[in-house]
């Protein structure tokens, strides 16, 4: 944002051509550029330079020409592709909540990262070895079902609501019970706790359990 109070007055609206740049560096090796391609471009960096690298970039025509580009802006669009796969990653099956205690969510953020991480590895292994490597989703599913193991939660604990008709561990079988979307995407009873012969005691779901 070149709008800022700390920004130079001369890098905040510079008059330049196509092509040209204004750089400003501080005393603490921070740089600031301007450049304009099609319109006014504003990098921040610590590391890169006030040099230009020529580059080659597809036109109108699908022809290619070749131009003067800062290393700053090269750097960014080189290397930026990665970060922004990682997030549409996160954002496809985040389960991040709102919460007032911080530490929470920086702890499933981690844990979200965590698992970005994994699948990139995972499929990076896949092409090394030539395999197909599974979906994100399946791979996620995978995930769980190996963290979770032969666990299940045995009885003793303090549960809300009314509990079912019918034993517990004859229903869960000593199990994992995961719930998925219907696959016909068809609505049906809750087992537990829907009656159909009580007046506005039915409720519906479209999620099963492949159990």
């Amino acid at each position: 944002m070149n709008n800022t109070k700390v920004i130079p007055a001369v890098m905040k609206k510079p008059k330049l051509k196509k092509g040209g740049k204004v750089v400003y560096r501080n005393n603490e090796n921070i740089l600031l550029l301007a450049w304009h391609d099609k319109c006014l471009v504003t990098m921040l960096s610590t590391w890169s330079t006030s040099k230009s690298e020529p580059v080659r970039r597809k036109v109108r025509g699908r022809k290619e020409e070749e131009m003067e580009k800062p290393s700053v802006i090269a750097n960014y669009m080189k290397n930026m592709g990665g970060v922004d796969t990682a997030d549409q990653y996160c954002a496809t099956y985040c389960f991040l909540q709102r919460t007032l205690k911080w530490w929470r969510k920086l702890f499933f953020w981690g844990l979200e990262v965590s698992i970005i991480n994994a699948y990139i590895l995972y499929v990076e292994s896949c092409k090394n070895s030539n395999s197909n490597p599974m979906s994100h989703i399946k791979f996620r599913r995978e995930l769980v079902m190996a963290l979770v193991g032969d666990f299940c939660q045995g009885g003793g604990a303090s549960t809300r609501g009314r509990t079912s008709t019918s034993d517990n561990q004859q229903r869960l079988n000593g199990m994992l019970h995961v719930i998925i979307p219907h696959p016909e995407k068809k609505h049906e009873d809750y087992i537990v706790c829907s009656k159909r012969n009580v007046p506005g005691g039915r409720k519906e779901t479209t999620y099963i359990c492949e159990t």
